[in-house]
């Protein structure tokens, strides 16, 4: 059975790292995430198809991350950490 692979946004507002993306069909208890290596994986169950999609992370705090899902849409966020020390 194949999968359907949506796109993943990731958007970085100040201190916080946002990822969203349309599952349309999926249901809430469905959705399973998974944070490995700057990477989240997007799983879930849709209407005949399963979903799979991946997002690269810039640098976040992986135990802050919140979830909601509304009309089909999931966003995921995060506190984003320091890129590094910046040059002065």
């Amino acid at each position: 059975r194949a999968s359907a692979s949506p796109v993943a946004e990731v958007h970085r507002l100040d201190d916080e790292v946002r990822v969203i993306a349309e599952l349309p069909g999926a249901t809430g208890e469905s959705i399973r995430l998974k944070v490995t290596d700057q990477e989240l994986v997007i799983d879930a169950d849709g209407p005949g198809t399963p979903y799979h999609t991946t997002a690269g992370l810039p640098p976040v705090d992986t135990g802050s991350m919140q979830s909601t899902f509304r009309n089909g849409v999931l966003e995921v966020t995060f506190l984003a950490l320091p890129d590094g020390p910046k040059a002065a």
